[in-house]
């Protein structure tokens, strides 16, 4: 799997996570509802070590590539946080750059919406860049989550399907495509 625009690697971390049936807040111990009067700690730690004995550890490659230093430190600490950096490699390059160690066969990005972008042709050539890019790979599924329509219309095909979805207020698409 590869997110070709992976910021601080949440798509990825996510996709790991899911894959081995590892609980997202296995690390985490400091729960509010701990304090409640009702609460019983033989449950809980129950319930905890249900889901730790469920994990499972298949091998997944997951490659990110990101054009902020910042956000691939982050990426890299963040995936160590979550306890799965031996299943994901993260490098620094623009999206016409990118240069995966082999060749997707799914991609996934959320790319910049544009809203925070000084040029306003910025997401426009973005769009340009990223899919020239991926279309290298062949044969490939690629799915999209975006809220500028300049990443649907500078697709080389049409989408297969399209969901619309809400993210912070924003209305977005998630869209589907095969290469």
């Amino acid at each position: 799997m590869l997110d070709p625009m992976c910021g601080t690697g949440t798509i990825l971390i996510e996709a790991a996570l899911l894959y081995n049936n590892i609980s997202p807040a296995k690390h985490r111990d400091d729960f509010a509802f701990k304090n409640l009067s009702f609460f019983n700690r033989y449950e809980y730690l129950s319930v905890k070590n249900e889901f730790l004995e469920n994990e499972i550890n298949k091998p997944l490659t997951l490659m990110g590539f990101d054009n902020s230093p910042n956000s691939i430190a982050e990426a890299k600490q963040n995936s160590r946080k979550a306890g799965i950096s031996h299943l994901t490699t993260f490098g620094l390059s623009d999206v016409e750059g990118i240069e995966p160690e082999r060749k997707p066969y799914f991609i996934i990005s959320n790319p910049p919406f544009g809203l925070r972008l000084k040029d306003p042709d910025s997401v426009s050539n973005i769009a340009i860049k990223f899919w020239n890019r991926i279309s290298e790979f062949g044969d490939v599924s690629v799915m999209i989550i975006s809220g500028n329509k300049e990443f649907e219309n500078k697709a080389p095909c049409d989408s297969l399907w399209h969901r619309e979805v809400y993210l912070g207020g924003l209305v977005c698409r998630v869209l589907k495509y095969r290469l």
